[in-house]
């Protein structure tokens, strides 16, 4: 009896999973997508070709129908747009030397930082090279952000990791001074790195 039912649960167990579980070839769909996915993508660089191609043709084309005066006006218009951008950088570059050279003049401890801060789309640079707008702003900014400034140091703070120039760390050197005088450069001669003291 306990093998009957043994064999019936088996056997359930058997048409179960073959009722549930389809056959299915995941290989052979991997390789199915796998291919469609190049072909996909050959036809499309093949598409991008074409497309590239045509483009080149037509403004091949274009520049065949128009007239020379039409090329003399876009060669001109293509040409004012360089001399254009070429100003703006010329400009952009006068602006910075200007403000940089200011911002050093005046303290700053990063130049650059100056430069972030202050607007420089409003600024024109005169034959001097400065302009009174740009002492403005950096007087503005010093004035409202005065952490940007070289810090000058003072005599009486002591940081706790960077004693200060002479002072307190030389007072604290002298006692060892005699100590180590005494002993001909050598204070720790003991076998276990003690300090010996002569008698």
């Amino acid at each position: 009896m306990p093998e009957e039912l043994e064999r019936t649960e088996s056997e359930m167990d058997a048409e179960t999973t073959e009722a549930t579980e389809p056959e299915i070839d995941y290989r052979a769909e991997l390789e199915k997508t796998r291919k469609a996915l190049r072909d996909a993508n050959r036809e499309a660089a093949d598409r991008r070709k074409r497309l590239e191609a045509f483009e080149a043709e037509e403004a091949k084309r274009k520049e065949a129908s128009m007239s020379e005066l039409e090329k003399a006006q876009a060669q001109l218009s293509e040409w004012q747009q360089k001399a254009a951008e070429a100003e703006r950088s010329r400009r952009d570059a006068l602006v910075r030397a200007a403000v940089i050279a200011a911002a050093s003049g005046k303290g700053f401890a990063d130049t650059e930082d100056a430069l972030r801060f202050i607007d420089t789309a409003s600024l024109d640079v005169d034959d001097a090279g400065f302009t009174a707008a740009i002492n403005e702003q950096l007087d503005g900014l010093a004035k409202n952000k005065p952490y940007l400034l070289k810090q000058t140091e003072s005599g009486g703070q002591i940081g706790a990791t960077n004693p200060g120039r002479g002072g307190a760390c030389a007072a604290a050197q002298q006692p060892r001074a005699p100590v180590y005088g005494l002993l001909g450069g050598k204070p720790f001669r003991g076998p276990g790195g003690g300090l010996i003291l002569p008698s």
